[in-house]
């Protein structure tokens, strides 16, 4: 046994001197030149670790004489659970992603979870944990974190009409213009129960469990106040911007509205299950959740459900031209026409010409009406196709969607608006 055991400390000291001598004393201090130098580092180094593994063994052995009822081969396995864990993903990323990062954001996102992340031009931003908001622009190799106005753990984000908007746990609502300046647009007390500003500073969210006592005076707030969160339930899971129109969903059903990102509805309840995601396309949405349940509107604000023949929790959704597509626990994966469940309206493709004062020259002008299933605009260069979907920016505030192209270029091509 004596033996066994010297064998693996001194493997183990080895290789964690070598790892550390050669990743980061090298890089920090420098490599000396000859091969003494390198020695001399390398036996400091093991030096420093059976220091550390010796230390390891004596709280194992305190811990285990402070609770004999604790047995030693949990602990190992535990251990290895936080260190193996870590590095199995960072070896893993090392061999099979080029663009790995720095060793900075390697250590810092490894240690909170992300639930979710969108990109839009060249940014990239994902929200996790803790209110961690972080932000790349070169692809996803250098992550940047942001200050966030809420330790509330964040739990999706989406960008649309020229804004960011992040939500979460407690019901928490985050807007920034650029993905780099946050500001907190709503959310309940992010502070323990326990902390006496709470209810003096959101008074709303906290219930007296006794009126006729007098808190002031007392450090035991949570024998006096009871947190609520009010309508809306504990959390919004999911986020989403179409045709003007930011949707957010969540726990109880809840289902809030805002046509500028920063200005929200009270919620409304469509279920009593949760809801997991929310997205939108063409003015038409689609919101899934717990028990299999999804739901589909044209306005946002009416919604049906639709039939799945699943209990599975849905988590995610998408939703496009012709059909929907929804995936949840335990492999479960459901496709599904919008043809028969959201019917179209016909809407009418007209054309003119225009002159552009600051391009000085003649455009050909299409618009169609901005309504739910109005439409969408394709291309061909033969009239009878293929025929290719335009992407749009739909025009907020107005009533009719618009694209404009030189003369010469539109002449050459057939349109045509197609609804699903």
């Amino acid at each position: 046994v004596l033996a066994t055991t010297m064998g693996s400390l001194g493997t183990a000291m080895n290789s964690l001197a070598t790892s550390y001598v050669r990743d980061f004393h090298f890089r920090w201090f420098g490599e000396p030149p000859d091969e003494a130098g390198k020695v001399r580092a390398i036996r400091r180094a093991t030096a420093l670790f059976a220091g550390f593994l010796i230390l390891v063994g004596l709280g194992t052995a305190l811990v285990k004489a402070t609770h004999p009822d604790l047995r030693i081969i949990p602990i190992i396995l535990s251990s290895f659970g936080y260190t193996y864990g870590s590095l199995l993903g960072i070896f893993l990323l090392a061999l099979f992603v080029k663009g790995r990062g720095n060793d900075t954001g390697l250590v810092v996102n490894s240690s909170k979870n992300l639930n979710g992340v969108h990109a839009h031009g060249d940014a990239r931003i994902c929200v996790g944990e803790h209110g961690t908001i972080r932000r790349s622009t070169d692809g996803g190799n250098t992550w940047y974190g942001m200050l966030s106005p809420t330790d509330a753990t964040l739990l999706g984000i989406r960008h649309g009409g020229g804004r960011w908007v992040a939500v979460g746990e407690n019901q928490t609502l985050l807007g920034s213009p650029d993905g780099i300046h946050w500001s907190l647009i709503r959310g309940g007390p992010t502070h323990p129960p326990g902390d006496p500003a709470d209810p003096s500073v959101h008074p709303d969210n906290w219930i007296p469990t006794d009126p006729a006592f007098d808190p002031w005076g007392t450090d035991d707030w949570s024998s006096v106040y009871r947190f609520t969160l009010g309508p809306g339930g504990d959390s919004y899971n999911s986020v989403d911007w179409s045709e003007c129109q930011w949707v957010a969903v969540g726990d109880q059903g809840a289902v809030t509205l805002s046509a500028d990102g920063i200005h929200w509805s009270e919620p409304i309840h469509i279920t009593q299950q949760a809801l997991r995601s929310v997205r939108g396309h063409g003015g038409r949405w689609i919101a899934v959740g717990d028990d299999g349940e999804a739901y589909l509107s044209q306005d946002a604000l009416t919604w049906s459900r639709t039939h799945t023949r699943s209990r599975s929790r849905l988590t995610a959704a998408d939703i496009a031209a012709n059909e929907w597509v929804v995936g949840g626990n335990g492999w479960t994966m459901l496709l599904a026409s919008t043809a028969t469940s959201l019917p179209s309206t016909p809407a009418r493709l007209q054309a003119r010409l225009e002159w552009n004062t600051a391009s000085h020259q003649f455009e050909c002008v299409l618009r169609w009406p901005r309504i739910p299933y109005g439409g969408s605009l394709h291309v061909s260069e033969t009239v009878d196709g293929p025929f290719e979907p335009i992407e749009v920016e739909p025009a907020c505030g107005s009533d009719t969607n618009e694209f404009r192209a030189p003369v010469e270029d539109t002449l050459s091509a057939f349109y045509i608006l197609r609804s699903p």
